[in-house]
């Protein structure tokens, strides 16, 4: 019984020390990658924040460009709203057309 007893336990610490070679082998493997991913996080999140101020400047920038025409647009047509309402009925016309077309 002793004999099983002392089999049993030099089983536990063999398999105890493979377990911590294991650990060790795995924490080495893994600290290099967890250092990678945490990189390529750092850098995605730069790239983020960059491209979200870019489009806030091009975004503030064509804001800006299509409230001038859209005032050059609203005088142009207060001094002559002529081609406006053709153009309007052009479109409803042609609206009109195709809807009638697709029935």
């Amino acid at each position: 019984m002793a004999n099983v007893t002392e089999h049993a336990l030099s089983r536990i610490e063999d398999l105890t020390r493979q377990l911590a070679h294991l650990r060790k082998e795995l924490s080495g493997r893994v600290a290099p990658a967890r250092k990678a991913g945490s990189h390529a996080l750092h850098d995605a999140q730069h790239q983020a924040a960059e491209l979200a101020q870019d489009l806030g400047e091009y975004g503030s920038a064509a804001a800006h460009l299509l409230g001038r025409q859209a005032r050059h647009a609203g005088k142009a047509i207060k001094n002559d709203p002529v081609p406006l309402v053709v153009a309007l009925g052009t479109f409803v016309l042609l609206s009109s057309l195709f809807a009638r077309r697709r029935r």
